[in-house]
This record gives C-alpha cells, structure tokens and sequence, in this order.
C-alpha cells in the first residue's frame, strides 16, 4: 500500500471515530436529560411541583388521611386510576373546587401519574371514625 492510500484511509479513520464520539456523547446526553426529567412523585406530595400545585401535605395533611378543616378528603392508598381520574375531573370545565382545579391544571401527565403511583402506595388509616376525612372512601 502506497503513503497516499494508507493517509486517505487514516483520515476516514479519524473522522470515522469523530462520528462514532459524536454519536456516543448524543447518547450519553439524551441519557442525562432523561435520568433529570424524571418526576418524583414523593417531592411534589411534599413540597408541590415549583410551577403552580403546592404541596399535597399541606390540605390532605402529612399522611394524607385527610383534613376535616379544609374538607379535604383522605387519599393514601386510593388507586392510581381513581387519582387520574380525579385529577382529569378537576382540570376539566364539571371540576369547581378552585384549590384541587390549580393543582390539576399545575401538573403535567407524568406528574400526575407520579404523585398518583406515590400516593396509592401510602396506607390508608382504617380505622378513622365515621364522617371524618379518612373514613368512606
């Protein structure tokens, strides 16, 4: 092989293994912002999302059983669907209660389908007295 043929080949090698970088950092890149978008359902129950719903805790109370107070209704270990379900009714025009229709229209659907999964894993408290928040699902 002649220095003229052996450097063409070197140079498709070297961009060759430019694209093959390339590619491998796209891939790496793509991995990150997707690993930073995951939505923790936990932090927004406890702290709100940052962009409109607050924190679940701060009317369903810490354990989510429910706040007389505020007629907050108990939701720990209602299920996902039941949780979408609502959700979907508060941010649509039959959904009035204006506190739960900021939270619904605040969340996006994988925010939604985070705090639901979260929330359906809380125990319930079975043991609440009749007419409380946390009785009668």
């Amino acid at each position: 092989m002649d220095r003229r043929a052996l450097s063409a080949i070197k140079s498709r090698l070297g961009v060759l293994t430019m694209v093959m970088i390339a590619c491998a950092a796209g891939v790496l890149a793509a991995t990150t912002v997707t690993a930073q978008t995951a939505v923790d359902g936990n932090m927004i129950v406890l702290q709100g999302n940052g962009h409109g719903a607050p924190a679940c805790v701060s009317c369903h109370r810490s354990s989510l059983q429910g706040n007389l107070a505020v007629k907050a209704p108990a939701i720990a270990e209602r299920p996902v669907d039941f949780i979408l379900s609502r959700l979907a009714h508060y941010a649509g025009p039959q959904g009035h209660n204006a506190s739960m229709k900021l939270v619904a229209l605040s969340l996006t659907q994988p925010e939604r389908v985070a705090v639901a999964k979260f929330i359906s894993r809380l125990p319930s408290n079975s043991n609440a007295p009749s007419g409380s928040p946390t009785s009668g699902r």
